[in-house]
């Protein structure tokens, strides 16, 4: 019976993470600390959790979808939380609605448990409800009760969220809205139309009427609201993209109407959508990555911002006031992220340059083969793929492949007016050495690393390249691939390894001639192949062989301090489920996936999923009328460990007739010395959870 370990380098798993926020507890614990009790965004990919954590954010919308569990599984890593959302929970077929009552209840009781669900996104924009063919179908007031009635009958401590637009009849059939439809209500308010800005609907019609209404008919609701901080684009409108200036406009002039109807604004979601990117979630996070002013506006309405020099001290008792936008932009805002100014902006057409800088000299001059250039205050040096963004003079290094275009006024010699660098593409690299560094822009780290991908500690070659910044001086676009037939996974630089493999696809030559600064990393398994556990674990390390053709060196394998276990596979209904084991569910016999090299000869795990493990066991004594049996399996590896306990639990029990077909199986049907074909995983020593059994012998009862 074999145990398989496949360890994956950076599915590492190992992320810091603050106390994880609680599944329905009342207050959120960052409240106080802000203007806004829950400040969270639609849409975010997991790679962008850690971001919105230490900007302030807590919440992110996502779908129900294929990964739901490993979006859970991060967002708890990050210290955050995710509202769920299916469409499919109303069935828009029928006239107002109708409830899918079976999906709801899948959807609730997979995820109900967890500590990163904050709640779930019940319905969005009800009025906007169509039949199949087009043709409008609002929800009902009924329809959308029943659902709140069918989240809370699944999960009663939920928390629940209802999405309408403030105008269009708010209140009526077209529109409703009563009690017992969600905890909280949040409003689309739409800041911006395609005739231009419209303060009017925020601050007195139809906002407040709807704030209004929504109280008189359920008092207890709480109010949310979503910031606009994107473009409308279809046949009917076309809106420009908002500015930041438009965005933060609209959080005060929200707060300034919850100020004045005295009714708390009790959180705000941040839409980050335009006409450059559809809805795949994968491109939204782009758009998080892309438009840096939106992470200051996150920041700005989660109200981590530092006082204003000289500015009054607040009367007591009053909160302090918040600085202007513009003024927290100067502050906070590094060059890097796109304000810069740029001098030069005649470039010349004759006497441009193309190549590999060769050499720099001491007095700053850079060398193109005979042609030269240097680089002052007034050059612009920007990313040769990415037109517009900048880079700093510590960016001309040998090695560096660059377009210079002279000033038209030579007045200075060969002043570059504009250098276009060009990234490095497609290296790979096994990393040596990792350092965190929370005072760089990114607040990354800086990795040593080897060219190649060789095992650590066997010597290579010298390489032009000795160390790698992610998130550096630089945002990097961080991805993992995936070995075969293991979960989607994100992966941020908490996640890079010593003997992690990486390839940079793309990055730039920065700081020094052997310093490569990444903007487009991808991490790539460190994939063992089969390992089988020979025994078990001495001084914490569990003997292994490896069983890959070439055999690798690794000997021995241990547990990370933080390892996640899991059981992946399906239950006794058939159904593929996830479970979380303990620790002592690694024994010598199951089979595993998940790690990181830590020597030449060993791995460490960080994350591992037990796949199913199938023996064929005599039964030696039947234990609560059948629901946990002692059985005698012949394979197994140590002689002390042939009798163990096999618990049924929710199992599929099944016999096998003469025809071959497999019936089901009364548990008291189940007698000494029968023979039985079992599946399932280990959870601790001579423990074994069966998720089905198969009795290829029933014995009788003994007289």
């Amino acid at each position: 019976m074999r145990i398989i370990w496949a360890l994956c380098a950076i599915v590492a798993l190992f992320v810091p993470a603050s106390a994880p926020l609680v599944a329905g507890a009342p207050d959120d614990p960052l409240a106080g600390e802000k203007p806004f009790k829950n400040v969270g965004v639609y849409w975010a990919g997991p790679e962008s959790y850690g971001k919105l954590k230490t900007l302030g954010a807590n919440l992110i919308t996502s779908n129900f979808a294929n990964d739901t569990q490993v979006r859970l599984y991060w967002a708890q890593k990050q210290g955050v939380q995710l509202i769920l959302f299916n469409s499919a929970w109303i069935d828009d077929s029928v006239a107002g609605g109708r409830v899918n009552a079976a999906l709801v209840c899948q959807n609730v009781n997979a995820v109900k448990n967890h500590p990163a669900l904050w709640g779930y996104y019940v319905i969005d924009e009800p009025s906007r409800h169509v039949y199949p063919s087009g043709a409008a179908n609002p929800t009902s007031l009924a329809t959308m009760q029943a659902l709140y009635k069918t989240v809370k009958g699944c999960h009663p401590a939920a928390r629940t969220l209802a999405t309408f637009l403030p105008g269009g009849g708010f209140g009526t059939a077209a529109n409703n809205f009563g009690a017992n439809v969600a905890d909280y209500v949040l409003f689309d308010t739409y800041y911006k139309a395609p005739d231009g800005l419209h303060p009017e609907w925020v601050t007195d019609a139809p906002l407040p009427a709807a704030i209004r209404l929504a109280k008189s008919r359920d008092p207890d609701i709480k109010v949310w609201a979503a910031i606009q901080s994107f473009a409308v684009n279809s046949s009917s409108s076309r809106i420009p993209m908002t500015t930041r200036a438009e965005v933060q406009r609209h959080i005060d002039l929200l707060v300034q109407t919850h100020d004045r109807l005295k009714i708390p604004l009790d959180g705000v979601l941040f839409f980050l959508w335009d006409k450059f990117f559809d809805s795949k979630d994968t491109d939204l996070t782009d758009d998080l990555r892309s438009h840096r002013d939106y992470w200051n506006l996150i920041a700005y309405a989660a109200g981590k911002l530092p006082a204003v020099a000289g500015a009054a001290p607040p009367a007591a008792g009053a909160p302090a006031p918040l600085p202007s936008f513009d003024e927290y932009v100067r502050r906070e805002q590094r060059p890097a992220e796109g304000i810069v100014t740029q001098r030069c902006d005649d470039p010349g057409t004759t006497g441009v340059i193309e190549g590999t800088i060769t050499r720099v000299n001491a007095a700053g001059v850079a060398f193109i083969g005979a042609a030269s250039f240097f680089v002052d205050d007034t050059s612009n040096i920007l990313q040769f793929t990415t037109a517009g963004t900048p880079l700093g003079t510590d960016y001309i290094q040998p090695g560096a492949y660059v377009k210079v275009f002279p000033r038209k006024q030579r007045t200075l010699g060969s002043v570059a007016c504009k250098v276009l660098v060009k990234p490095i593409f497609n290296l790979k690299f096994t990393v040596l050495k990792v350092v965190r560094r929370k005072d760089l822009p990114y607040e990354g780290a800086i990795l040593t690393v080897r060219e190649g991908h060789v095992e650590v500690n066997t010597g290579a070659g010298p390489l032009p390249f000795a160390t790698i910044e992610v998130d550096g001086d630089l945002a990097t676009k961080l991805e993992f691939t995936n070995p075969p037939e293991t979960p989607e996974m994100p992966v941020t630089v908490e996640n890079i390894w010593k003997g992690s493999l990486l390839q940079v696809k793309a990055g730039f030559i920065g700081g020094s001639p052997s310093n490569l600064r990444a903007v487009d990393l991808v991490v790539l398994p460190n994939n063992t192949g089969l390992m089988e556990v020979t025994g078990p674990a001495v001084n914490g390390r569990f003997p292994v062989e490896s069983l890959a053709t070439p055999k690798l060196k690794i000997t021995n394998v241990r547990l990370n301090s933080e390892v996640d276990l899991y059981f992946s596979g399906k239950n006794g209904a058939g159904t593929n489920v996830q479970i979380k084991l303990a620790r002592s569910s690694i024994q010598p016999q199951g089979n595993y996936t998940g790690g990181y090299y830590d020597a030449s000869t060993a791995f460490t795990a960080t994350v591992g999923y037990q796949v199913p493990v199938t023996f064929t066991a005599i039964v030696t004594d039947v234990l609560a009328s059948g629901a946990n049996l002692k059985v005698m399996g012949p394979d197994f590896i140590d002689g002390a460990t042939s009798v163990i306990t096999a618990l049924l639990g929710n199992a599929g029990v099944f016999e096998q007739l003469e025809d071959g077909r497999q019936a089901p199986l009364a548990l008291g049907k189940i007698s000494d010395y029968s023979t039985v074909n079992l599946t399932g995983y280990w959870t601790a020593l001579r423990t074994f959870t069966i998720t089905k059994a198969v009795f290829y012998y029933v014995a009788p009862p003994a007289p």
